[in-house]
């Protein structure tokens, strides 16, 4: 079978084998086994399977129920490099990674937003002047996304932006009411 993911986390298992869980465009949450990944050059080489990549992969779906699916191959449709050129960049990608991994769901087809939502933020990281405004933006629409951020107005004006459009949010950005339920909806929602 053939899929698309951006990788959201690489997790080394047992000596040579690596579980790869990503977001496919249909927005669901989906972990695969990549057998003796951490020796094989020519299926898995060239870090391919780095976290932030959006890759094409050929998987077989497991024998028994309750394991993963079997990866086979893997190759870079997008590989973001300049994220790696900047290390405040890079950061802020892990942020909006770990913040996709606590809010996507394993097997939920219906959530493209959430993808796409993934793929211009880490499209901006990679040429913005601020990363860390462009992750409190991410961090603003995903929360918005799933319903549990209260909008005022300043929050409501953030959220027409798009990623690539540079703003700067701080403290002069938001109202003093918009800070404190961001803050509490990171606390509750993104584990800050």
């Amino acid at each position: 079978m053939k899929e698309k993911i951006i990788v959201i986390k690489v997790t080394k298992y047992s000596d040579h084998h690596l579980i790869v869980t990503g977001i496919t465009p249909q927005g669901s949450k989906k972990s695969f086994l990549a057998p003796a990944a951490l020796k094989s050059k020519k299926r898995f080489g060239g870090g391919v399977l780095e976290p932030t990549h959006f890759i094409d992969i050929q998987y077989s779906e497991p024998k028994s129920e309750g394991l993963l699916p079997i990866l086979k191959e893997a190759q870079i449709i997008e590989g973001f490099e300049k994220l790696r050129q900047n290390y405040d960049r890079l950061e802020a990608a892990f942020e909006v990674l770990k913040h996709t991994d606590r809010v996507a769901q394993e097997e939920l087809d219906d959530n493209e937003f959430l993808f796409r939502l993934l793929g211009h933020a880490l499209k901006a990281l990679q040429s913005c002047t601020s990363p860390h405004s462009v992750l409190s933006h991410f961090e603003i629409k995903i929360l918005s996304s799933i319903g549990v951020l209260e909008l005022d107005e300043s929050l409501k004006k953030i959220l027409s932006f798009r990623f690539d459009e540079n703003i700067i949010i701080n403290e002069t950005t938001l109202s003093a009411e918009a800070q404190r339920h961001l803050a509490a909806s990171k606390r509750e929602y993104l584990n800050y």
